[in-house]
């Protein structure tokens, strides 16, 4: 193999490894919204649980934004289950349901978080020998 095969095989690998670091950024940033969904959520529905008929709360729509509302029936809430379907649950297992969401988003978040670690160490050991490859070609050219 050529210096300069060899040389653009490494450029390609570590060119390679970088665009999986910036698709890991960006699932984890994703995950991370999705994770902030989860906690107002979570939020919510401890707020709830154990509230009395015809108490006024603050339901939490999104960021810094509220609706005034008054409980119907604290322990049953609306759930939606994908494909813009909603089913009735009871607020526990409502509240079961988001605890195992958070649980499942931080085995994610911890796979994701190996995988970057693990390609950017090896982005970081293809540095040094792209750096020596390159300077050795332009020490022939």
């Amino acid at each position: 193999m050529t210096a300069n095969t060899k040389l653009q095989k490494t450029i390609e690998k570590y060119n390679v490894k970088k665009a999986q670091i910036e698709s890991l950024a960006r699932e984890m940033e994703t995950l991370a919204n999705s994770r902030a969904s989860l906690d107002v959520s979570k939020e919510a529905l401890e707020t709830l649980d154990g509230a009395k008929k015809g108490k006024e709360m603050l339901v939490p729509l999104g960021v810094n934004t509220f609706l005034k509302a008054i409980i119907e029936d604290p322990s049953k809430v609306v759930k939606g289950i994908g494909a813009g379907l909603f089913k009735d649950a009871d607020i526990k297992e409502a509240m079961k349901d988001t605890e195992k969401a958070i649980e499942n988003f931080e085995n994610i978040k911890t796979k994701i978080e190996a995988d970057f670690k693990k390609t950017a160490a090896e982005m970081e050991t293809l540095e040094p020998e792209l750096e020596k490859m390159m300077a050795d070609k332009r020490a022939k050219d």
